[in-house]
């Protein structure tokens, strides 16, 4: 579980295993992020099913399998819980 900070622009790092090795994906993951707070004090509520934003993640060349996304500082800027999911495809599979 990542931890972000308000008001920060925070860096998310995943690393990608295939048959128990890290592995490189197919093409640049995307990482859909939702928020599950729940807050009431929230007007209008935000319901935890609708995506916040859409990013595709950056390959990090240091070895296989690592990637990274940097949260903006629009979805940093109070309080939440976010939800981050990961698309990708390994040899033509698609997971999440």
């Amino acid at each position: 579980m990542a931890e972000a900070y308000v008001d920060s622009s925070t860096v998310v790092r995943q690393k990608i295993y295939w048959a128990g090795a890290p592995v490189d994906t197919d093409s640049a993951p995307t990482v859909k992020i939702y928020d599950v707070t729940e807050d009431p004090a929230i007007v209008p509520a935000i319901s935890p099913q609708t995506i916040l934003l859409s990013i595709t993640a950056t390959n990090l060349d240091t070895d296989n399998g690592n990637y990274q996304i940097v949260l903006p500082f629009s979805l940093t800027s109070r309080n939440r819980k976010l939800k981050l999911v990961w698309e990708y495809t390994v040899s033509s599979t698609a997971l999440s």
